[in-house]
């Protein structure tokens, strides 16, 4: 029999086909089925009716060759450990890879369709199924790990382009805003955030400059003013004087007036001298005493005494610091109360510094009048720079210029406190800070 699917009609006695006395089969009205396997080739017989008109069976045999049939199941076998079963019913007709996978004792996954009598088995090692699926997941491990790496190193990139200059940027301008116009940011870079950075260290060089020339400007009017306040002192006392002089000679005749003038230039030369900005805690004290002398010979219901500590003697304190403290306490104070009075003046060192307090049994101040002093003193600090603008003549000038020179003397620390009741007195306090080149 020569092709695939070659159909013989055996009819016994005829002579043609061949004999099937060697096959087994089933004789009757055609619905047995037989099946011979010779040589290479594969024969499914089957009895049918087919020639009616034939008193003998009928036998419609359909041949295939077995390498025919292995070369169209073998196309499709995808691996080569794959092998492709052709049973019909239990028995395996044939194979296209014989014991390949099962020789090598792999685990096996078999797939097995079925069409009347007829069924096709797949059997394919699971390793081989898997690998597409492991090649698969390894590819997405992969591509997971590169993604990680890919997103780590854009946040790097991000960070070290935009986010650590923004930092950069942001840190600066909060030390500036605390003070710090000496700060600047150093980089290298050219992009905009470059020039950013540029603008920021030029504004803040700028800015420092500004500062530190009207720095000085109002340091060099502060000390103008102050030095001409200076004068305005001298010659507002002076007048004070000359007119108790005058006093005391309409009262006392002549006897008194070389004492007071005595006593009057002593102070002058003192307060008038120039070249010297501070003196002594000591010679402070002397130099108050000629002018509490002769405003005693212009008053003569009050008394005098100055105690300073042993250490506070040699302590430097600013010309003219507690002379309008001292006027004030005998013009408005002492002067207003009918009864004697006394004026004191200590000293001490403490946490603080060199503490200074003149006191007075005076008449003292109503508490309204005293806050209302405090308001006015509150408002001068250091920052301001330059000395009131008030006239001599105004409210309370005496006590503000006195704070006014401590804070631009000596810094914020320096204070001047007021304490009073009235009918019992009142009390100034000075607070000088020790600087350093005066406690070494």
């Amino acid at each position: 029999m020569n092709g695939v699917g070659a159909l013989l009609m055996y009819v016994p006695g005829s002579g043609g086909g061949d004999d099937d006395s060697s096959g087994g089969g089933e004789s009757g009205n055609g619905e047995g089925t037989n099946r011979y396997l010779k040589d290479d080739s594969l024969y499914y017989i089957r009895l049918l009716d087919v020639l009616s008109e034939s008193p003998e069976p009928n036998v419609l045999i359909f041949a295939v060759r077995k390498t025919a049939l292995q070369e169209v199941i073998q196309h499709l076998q995808t691996s080569a450990d794959m092998n492709i079963s052709l049973f019909y019913g239990d028995k395996r007709i044939l194979e296209t890879n014989a014991g390949a996978a099962r020789v090598r004792g792999q685990e096996l996954f078999t797939i097995r369709e079925s069409g009347g009598a007829w069924s096709i088995q797949l059997e394919q090692p699971k390793a081989e199924i898997f690998k597409q699926s492991r090649r698969l997941q390894l590819f997405t491990y992969l591509t997971i790990v590169l993604s990680i790496l890919l997103a780590m190193w854009i946040a790097w990139f991000v960070y070290i382009q935009i986010l650590r200059p923004l930092y950069q940027l942001s840190g600066a301008f909060r030390l500036v805003k605390n003070g710090n116009l000496t700060h600047q940011i150093k980089h290298v870079r050219r992009d905009e955030l470059g020039h950013v950075m540029d603008g920021f260290n030029q504004m803040a060089a700028a800015q420092r400059i500004m500062i530190e020339e009207n720095y000085e400007k109002e340091l060099r009017l502060a000390k103008s003013e102050f030095n001409l306040l200076q004068s305005q002192i001298n010659p507002h006392f002076l007048y004070n004087t000359l007119d108790s002089i005058y006093s005391v000679a309409v009262k006392h005749g002549m006897r008194e007036i070389s004492d007071m003038v005595m006593n009057l230039a002593k102070f002058f030369r003192v307060s008038l001298g120039k070249g010297r900005q501070d003196f002594t805690l000591a010679e402070t004290a002397e130099h108050l005493m000629y002018y509490i002398r002769v405003q005693q010979m212009r008053t003569a219901h009050f008394t005098a005494d100055i105690e300073l500590a042993e250490d506070t003697k040699g302590m430097p304190v600013l010309k003219l610091l507690l002379q309008p403290i001292v006027e004030n306490a005998i013009i408005h104070g002492i002067e207003k109360d009918a009864m004697d009075g006394e004026l004191r003046i200590r000293s001490r060192l403490d946490g603080r510094g060199l503490i200074v307090e003149v006191e007075d049994t005076g008449a003292g101040m109503p508490p309204a009048r005293l806050e209302e002093i405090r308001r006015e003193l509150d408002t001068i600090t250091s920052k301001l720079y330059r000395l009131p603008q008030d006239s001599p003549s105004s409210r309370f000038f005496g006590l503000k210029n006195v704070k006014s020179r401590l804070k631009l003397y000596y810094g914020e620390a320096a204070d001047l406190l007021v304490e009073s009741e009235e009918y019992v007195g009142t009390k100034v306090t000075l607070i000088i800070p020790i600087r350093t080149e005066e406690s070494a």
